[in-house]
């Protein structure tokens, strides 16, 4: 750990936006750390699925956290048939930088905490994907979120919340504002929401 000069406190961890591109890019996770610091309770399960993407084609990885069966009995949201409230989160980062480990203990949290499942979404990043790949791969894994409600045990056909970080509320918004309406399963509702740090 690097000490500052005079005293034993930790120097800050240096950030993405303090270095060059060239040298954040050669050792990413250098510069990652938690958005959301603060405990990391222990879930019912993780979950990663890989979805298929286009403009550029591609592939991206999302995350599921389900919660155990003391905090789904605690929040009380599981319906008759056993499935859960879906919570999709859109990391932070402005669109260059973050990724699955970004919001990780938020993520636990709020699945314990509520008792509902929590999907963190990983979309790809500038600058090798500029604007507007980020928004077009949240918007692939909402609706992949939604056409897999059953593989998932989540009621996404009845509510389905959009969560993200300041710099990507934007995300949410336009992901929100392209609610998926009727699908097969019926009415969709989603809820979008952003958070501030």
């Amino acid at each position: 750990m690097k000490w500052a000069d005079n005293d034993r406190t930790p120097a800050p961890k240096i950030r993405a936006d303090q270095v060059t591109y060239e040298e954040y890019n050669a050792d990413r996770s250098k510069y990652t750390f938690p958005i959301a610091p603060g405990p990391c309770p222990e879930v019912g399960c993780i979950e990663f699925f890989t979805i298929p993407v286009s403009d550029p084609a591609g592939e991206i990885t999302i995350q599921l956290f389900a919660p155990t069966e003391d905090a789904i009995s605690k929040g009380g949201l599981r319906t008759k048939d056993r499935q859960l409230p879906a919570h999709v989160n859109y990391h932070g980062g402005g669109f260059v930088i973050g990724n699955l480990k970004s919001d990780e203990s938020w993520c636990r949290q709020a699945c314990q905490d509520v008792g509902c499942l929590v999907i963190n979404v990983d979309y790809r990043l500038a600058p090798e994907f500029p604007h507007p790949v980020p928004l077009t791969d949240s918007w692939t894994a909402l609706k992949w979120v939604f056409d897999h409600a059953r593989e998932l045990r989540c009621f996404a056909g009845v509510y389905c919340r959009v969560v993200c970080w300041w710099a990507d509320r934007r995300c949410a918004r336009v992901v929100g504002k392209r609610r998926p309406g009727v699908t097969e399963a019926g009415t969709s509702n989603v809820g979008c929401t952003s958070r501030g740090y």
